[in-house]
Order: C-alpha cells, then structure tokens, then sequence
C-alpha cells in the first residue's frame, strides 16, 4: 500500500486562481489534474463512526468520478468540517488500480464535556450552576473552537454589565476521571476592579454650565456622588451606556 498526502490547502487556494484564468486554461488546468474512479474510503482515527457514514458525510459516492486535487475532494472536506464533529481532518490516497482509487480519510473526533465548574470571588454553588446553565455547558457537550471562543466573550460580559470593565476568564481542562473520552472544565473568573467615575469634565465648555451638561446629556453615565442620588445612579463605568449617552 502507498500513502500520498492530498495537500488540502490546494483545494482552497485553487478557487481564486481559477478564477483569474480564461476559459482555455481552466480547460488545460483541469486536463492536467488526475481523474480516478472513487473505488472505496478507509477511515482510521475516530471510532464512533462507520466508513458508510463517514461516506455520507462526504457526500461521495463510490463509483463517483473524481479529480485528485478537485473540488469534490474539496467539498468532502468542508463538509466533514461542517458537522462539527472532528478536530482534525486529512485526506490520502491510499492505493491506486488503474483508474480506481481508494482514499483514506484520517479522522479525530472532537473532545467533549465532562465536568464543569466556575471558580472566583463571589460565585456561589447557584452562580456555578447558574453560569453552566446559561451558557449551555452541560456534559457531553462538543468542545468547539467557536464554542470556547463564544465562551471567553459571553461569560466576561456579565460582569462587564455590573462594571467590571477588565473582567476575563481562564479554562483549565484535564480528563474526567471516570470517562478518558471526557475532558473537564474548570473555568476561573476573574472580574477585576470595579471601574467607577471620579469625575466628568468637559473641555471648551462656556454656554452651558458642566452641571447642567452632566445632568441632561448624561442620564445613565454619572460621576460620583453622595447621598440617595450615588444609590440611585451609582457611578459605575458601563462602556454601552456611555457611548449611548455621546449619541
């Protein structure tokens, strides 16, 4: 058996230089790429799936003809992507016979939740499970990029609401103790200091008093101040408000 390397970024790449061509080389470039008969896949990495399902996912079909690097190649691998089921994703050509060829698709399953627990100052067992909760993080759940990254924003941005201009998270992950296919998360919030306004001043002001400015342009942005008023309106820094009150 041989194994040759499809290189992906191929399949991407092409798409902008193809469309720079005229007709006549897009013809040639395309006489110039190997067509083989898709004889069958083999898979080797993941385990939860058949080569038949895998097979669906591509959208190939045996028997289907197929350029080697071309677009169906392509496709196939985008739509593994797609499913968000796999961290990693590579194609080989795994034998040739003639006109049929087999591909070999290497494959790893993305990892999923096991445990998760939010630790920092302030966070009760109802404010763990409270945060796990709104944010959908229950076990089982598939660790994507996009979910870690929607993460790290949502969860800082509760806290930036009450103030906590510099509020940000850390994820610790280790493998459950009781399912290795299982990774838990330990995700320490740290809020920061409370950003509050000392003052709001204004610069080339002289028809209007800062008073008079600060109480009519400003309704929801306040400088501190004492008494009933700094409870009612406290002088918090809320970066969407401010900008709100520019306007």
């Amino acid at each position: 058996m041989r194994y040759i390397l499809i290189p992906i970024f191929i399949f991407f790449a092409s798409v902008n230089i193809i469309a720079q061509t005229t007709n006549n080389q897009e013809a040639t470039a395309q006489a110039q790429q190997p067509t083989y008969v898709l004889k069958d896949i083999v898979v080797d990495g993941v385990k939860k799936y058949t080569p038949a399902q895998i097979l669906r996912f591509t959208g190939l079909s045996k028997g289907e003809i197929v350029d080697i690097p071309g677009q169906k190649i392509s496709n196939a691998i985008k739509k593994l992507w797609e499913t968000d089921s796999f961290s990693e994703v590579e194609v080989y050509v795994e034998d040739t016979d003639g006109k049929n060829v087999v591909l070999k698709f290497y494959l790893q399953d993305l990892l999923e939740l096991g445990e998760v627990k939010f630790t920092g100052k302030g966070i009760s067992k109802s404010k763990n499970e409270k945060l796990a909760k709104d944010n959908n993080l229950k076990p089982g759940t598939k660790i994507t990029n996009n979910l870690i990254s929607t993460i790290k924003n949502k969860v800082p941005q509760e806290y930036v609401k009450k103030g906590f201009a510099d509020a940000k998270i850390t994820i610790q992950d280790k493998v459950n103790a009781n399912d290795p296919n299982l990774v838990d998360w330990t995700i320490q919030v740290d809020k920061g200091k409370r950003v509050k306004i000392a003052k709001i001043e204004f610069d080339g002001n002289e028809m209007i008093s800062d008073a008079k400015l600060r109480k009519k342009g400003f309704k929801d942005t306040k400088q501190k101040r004492f008494g009933i008023k700094g409870i009612i309106k406290p002088s918090k820094f809320l970066k969407d408000k401010y900008e709100e009150d520019k306007i």
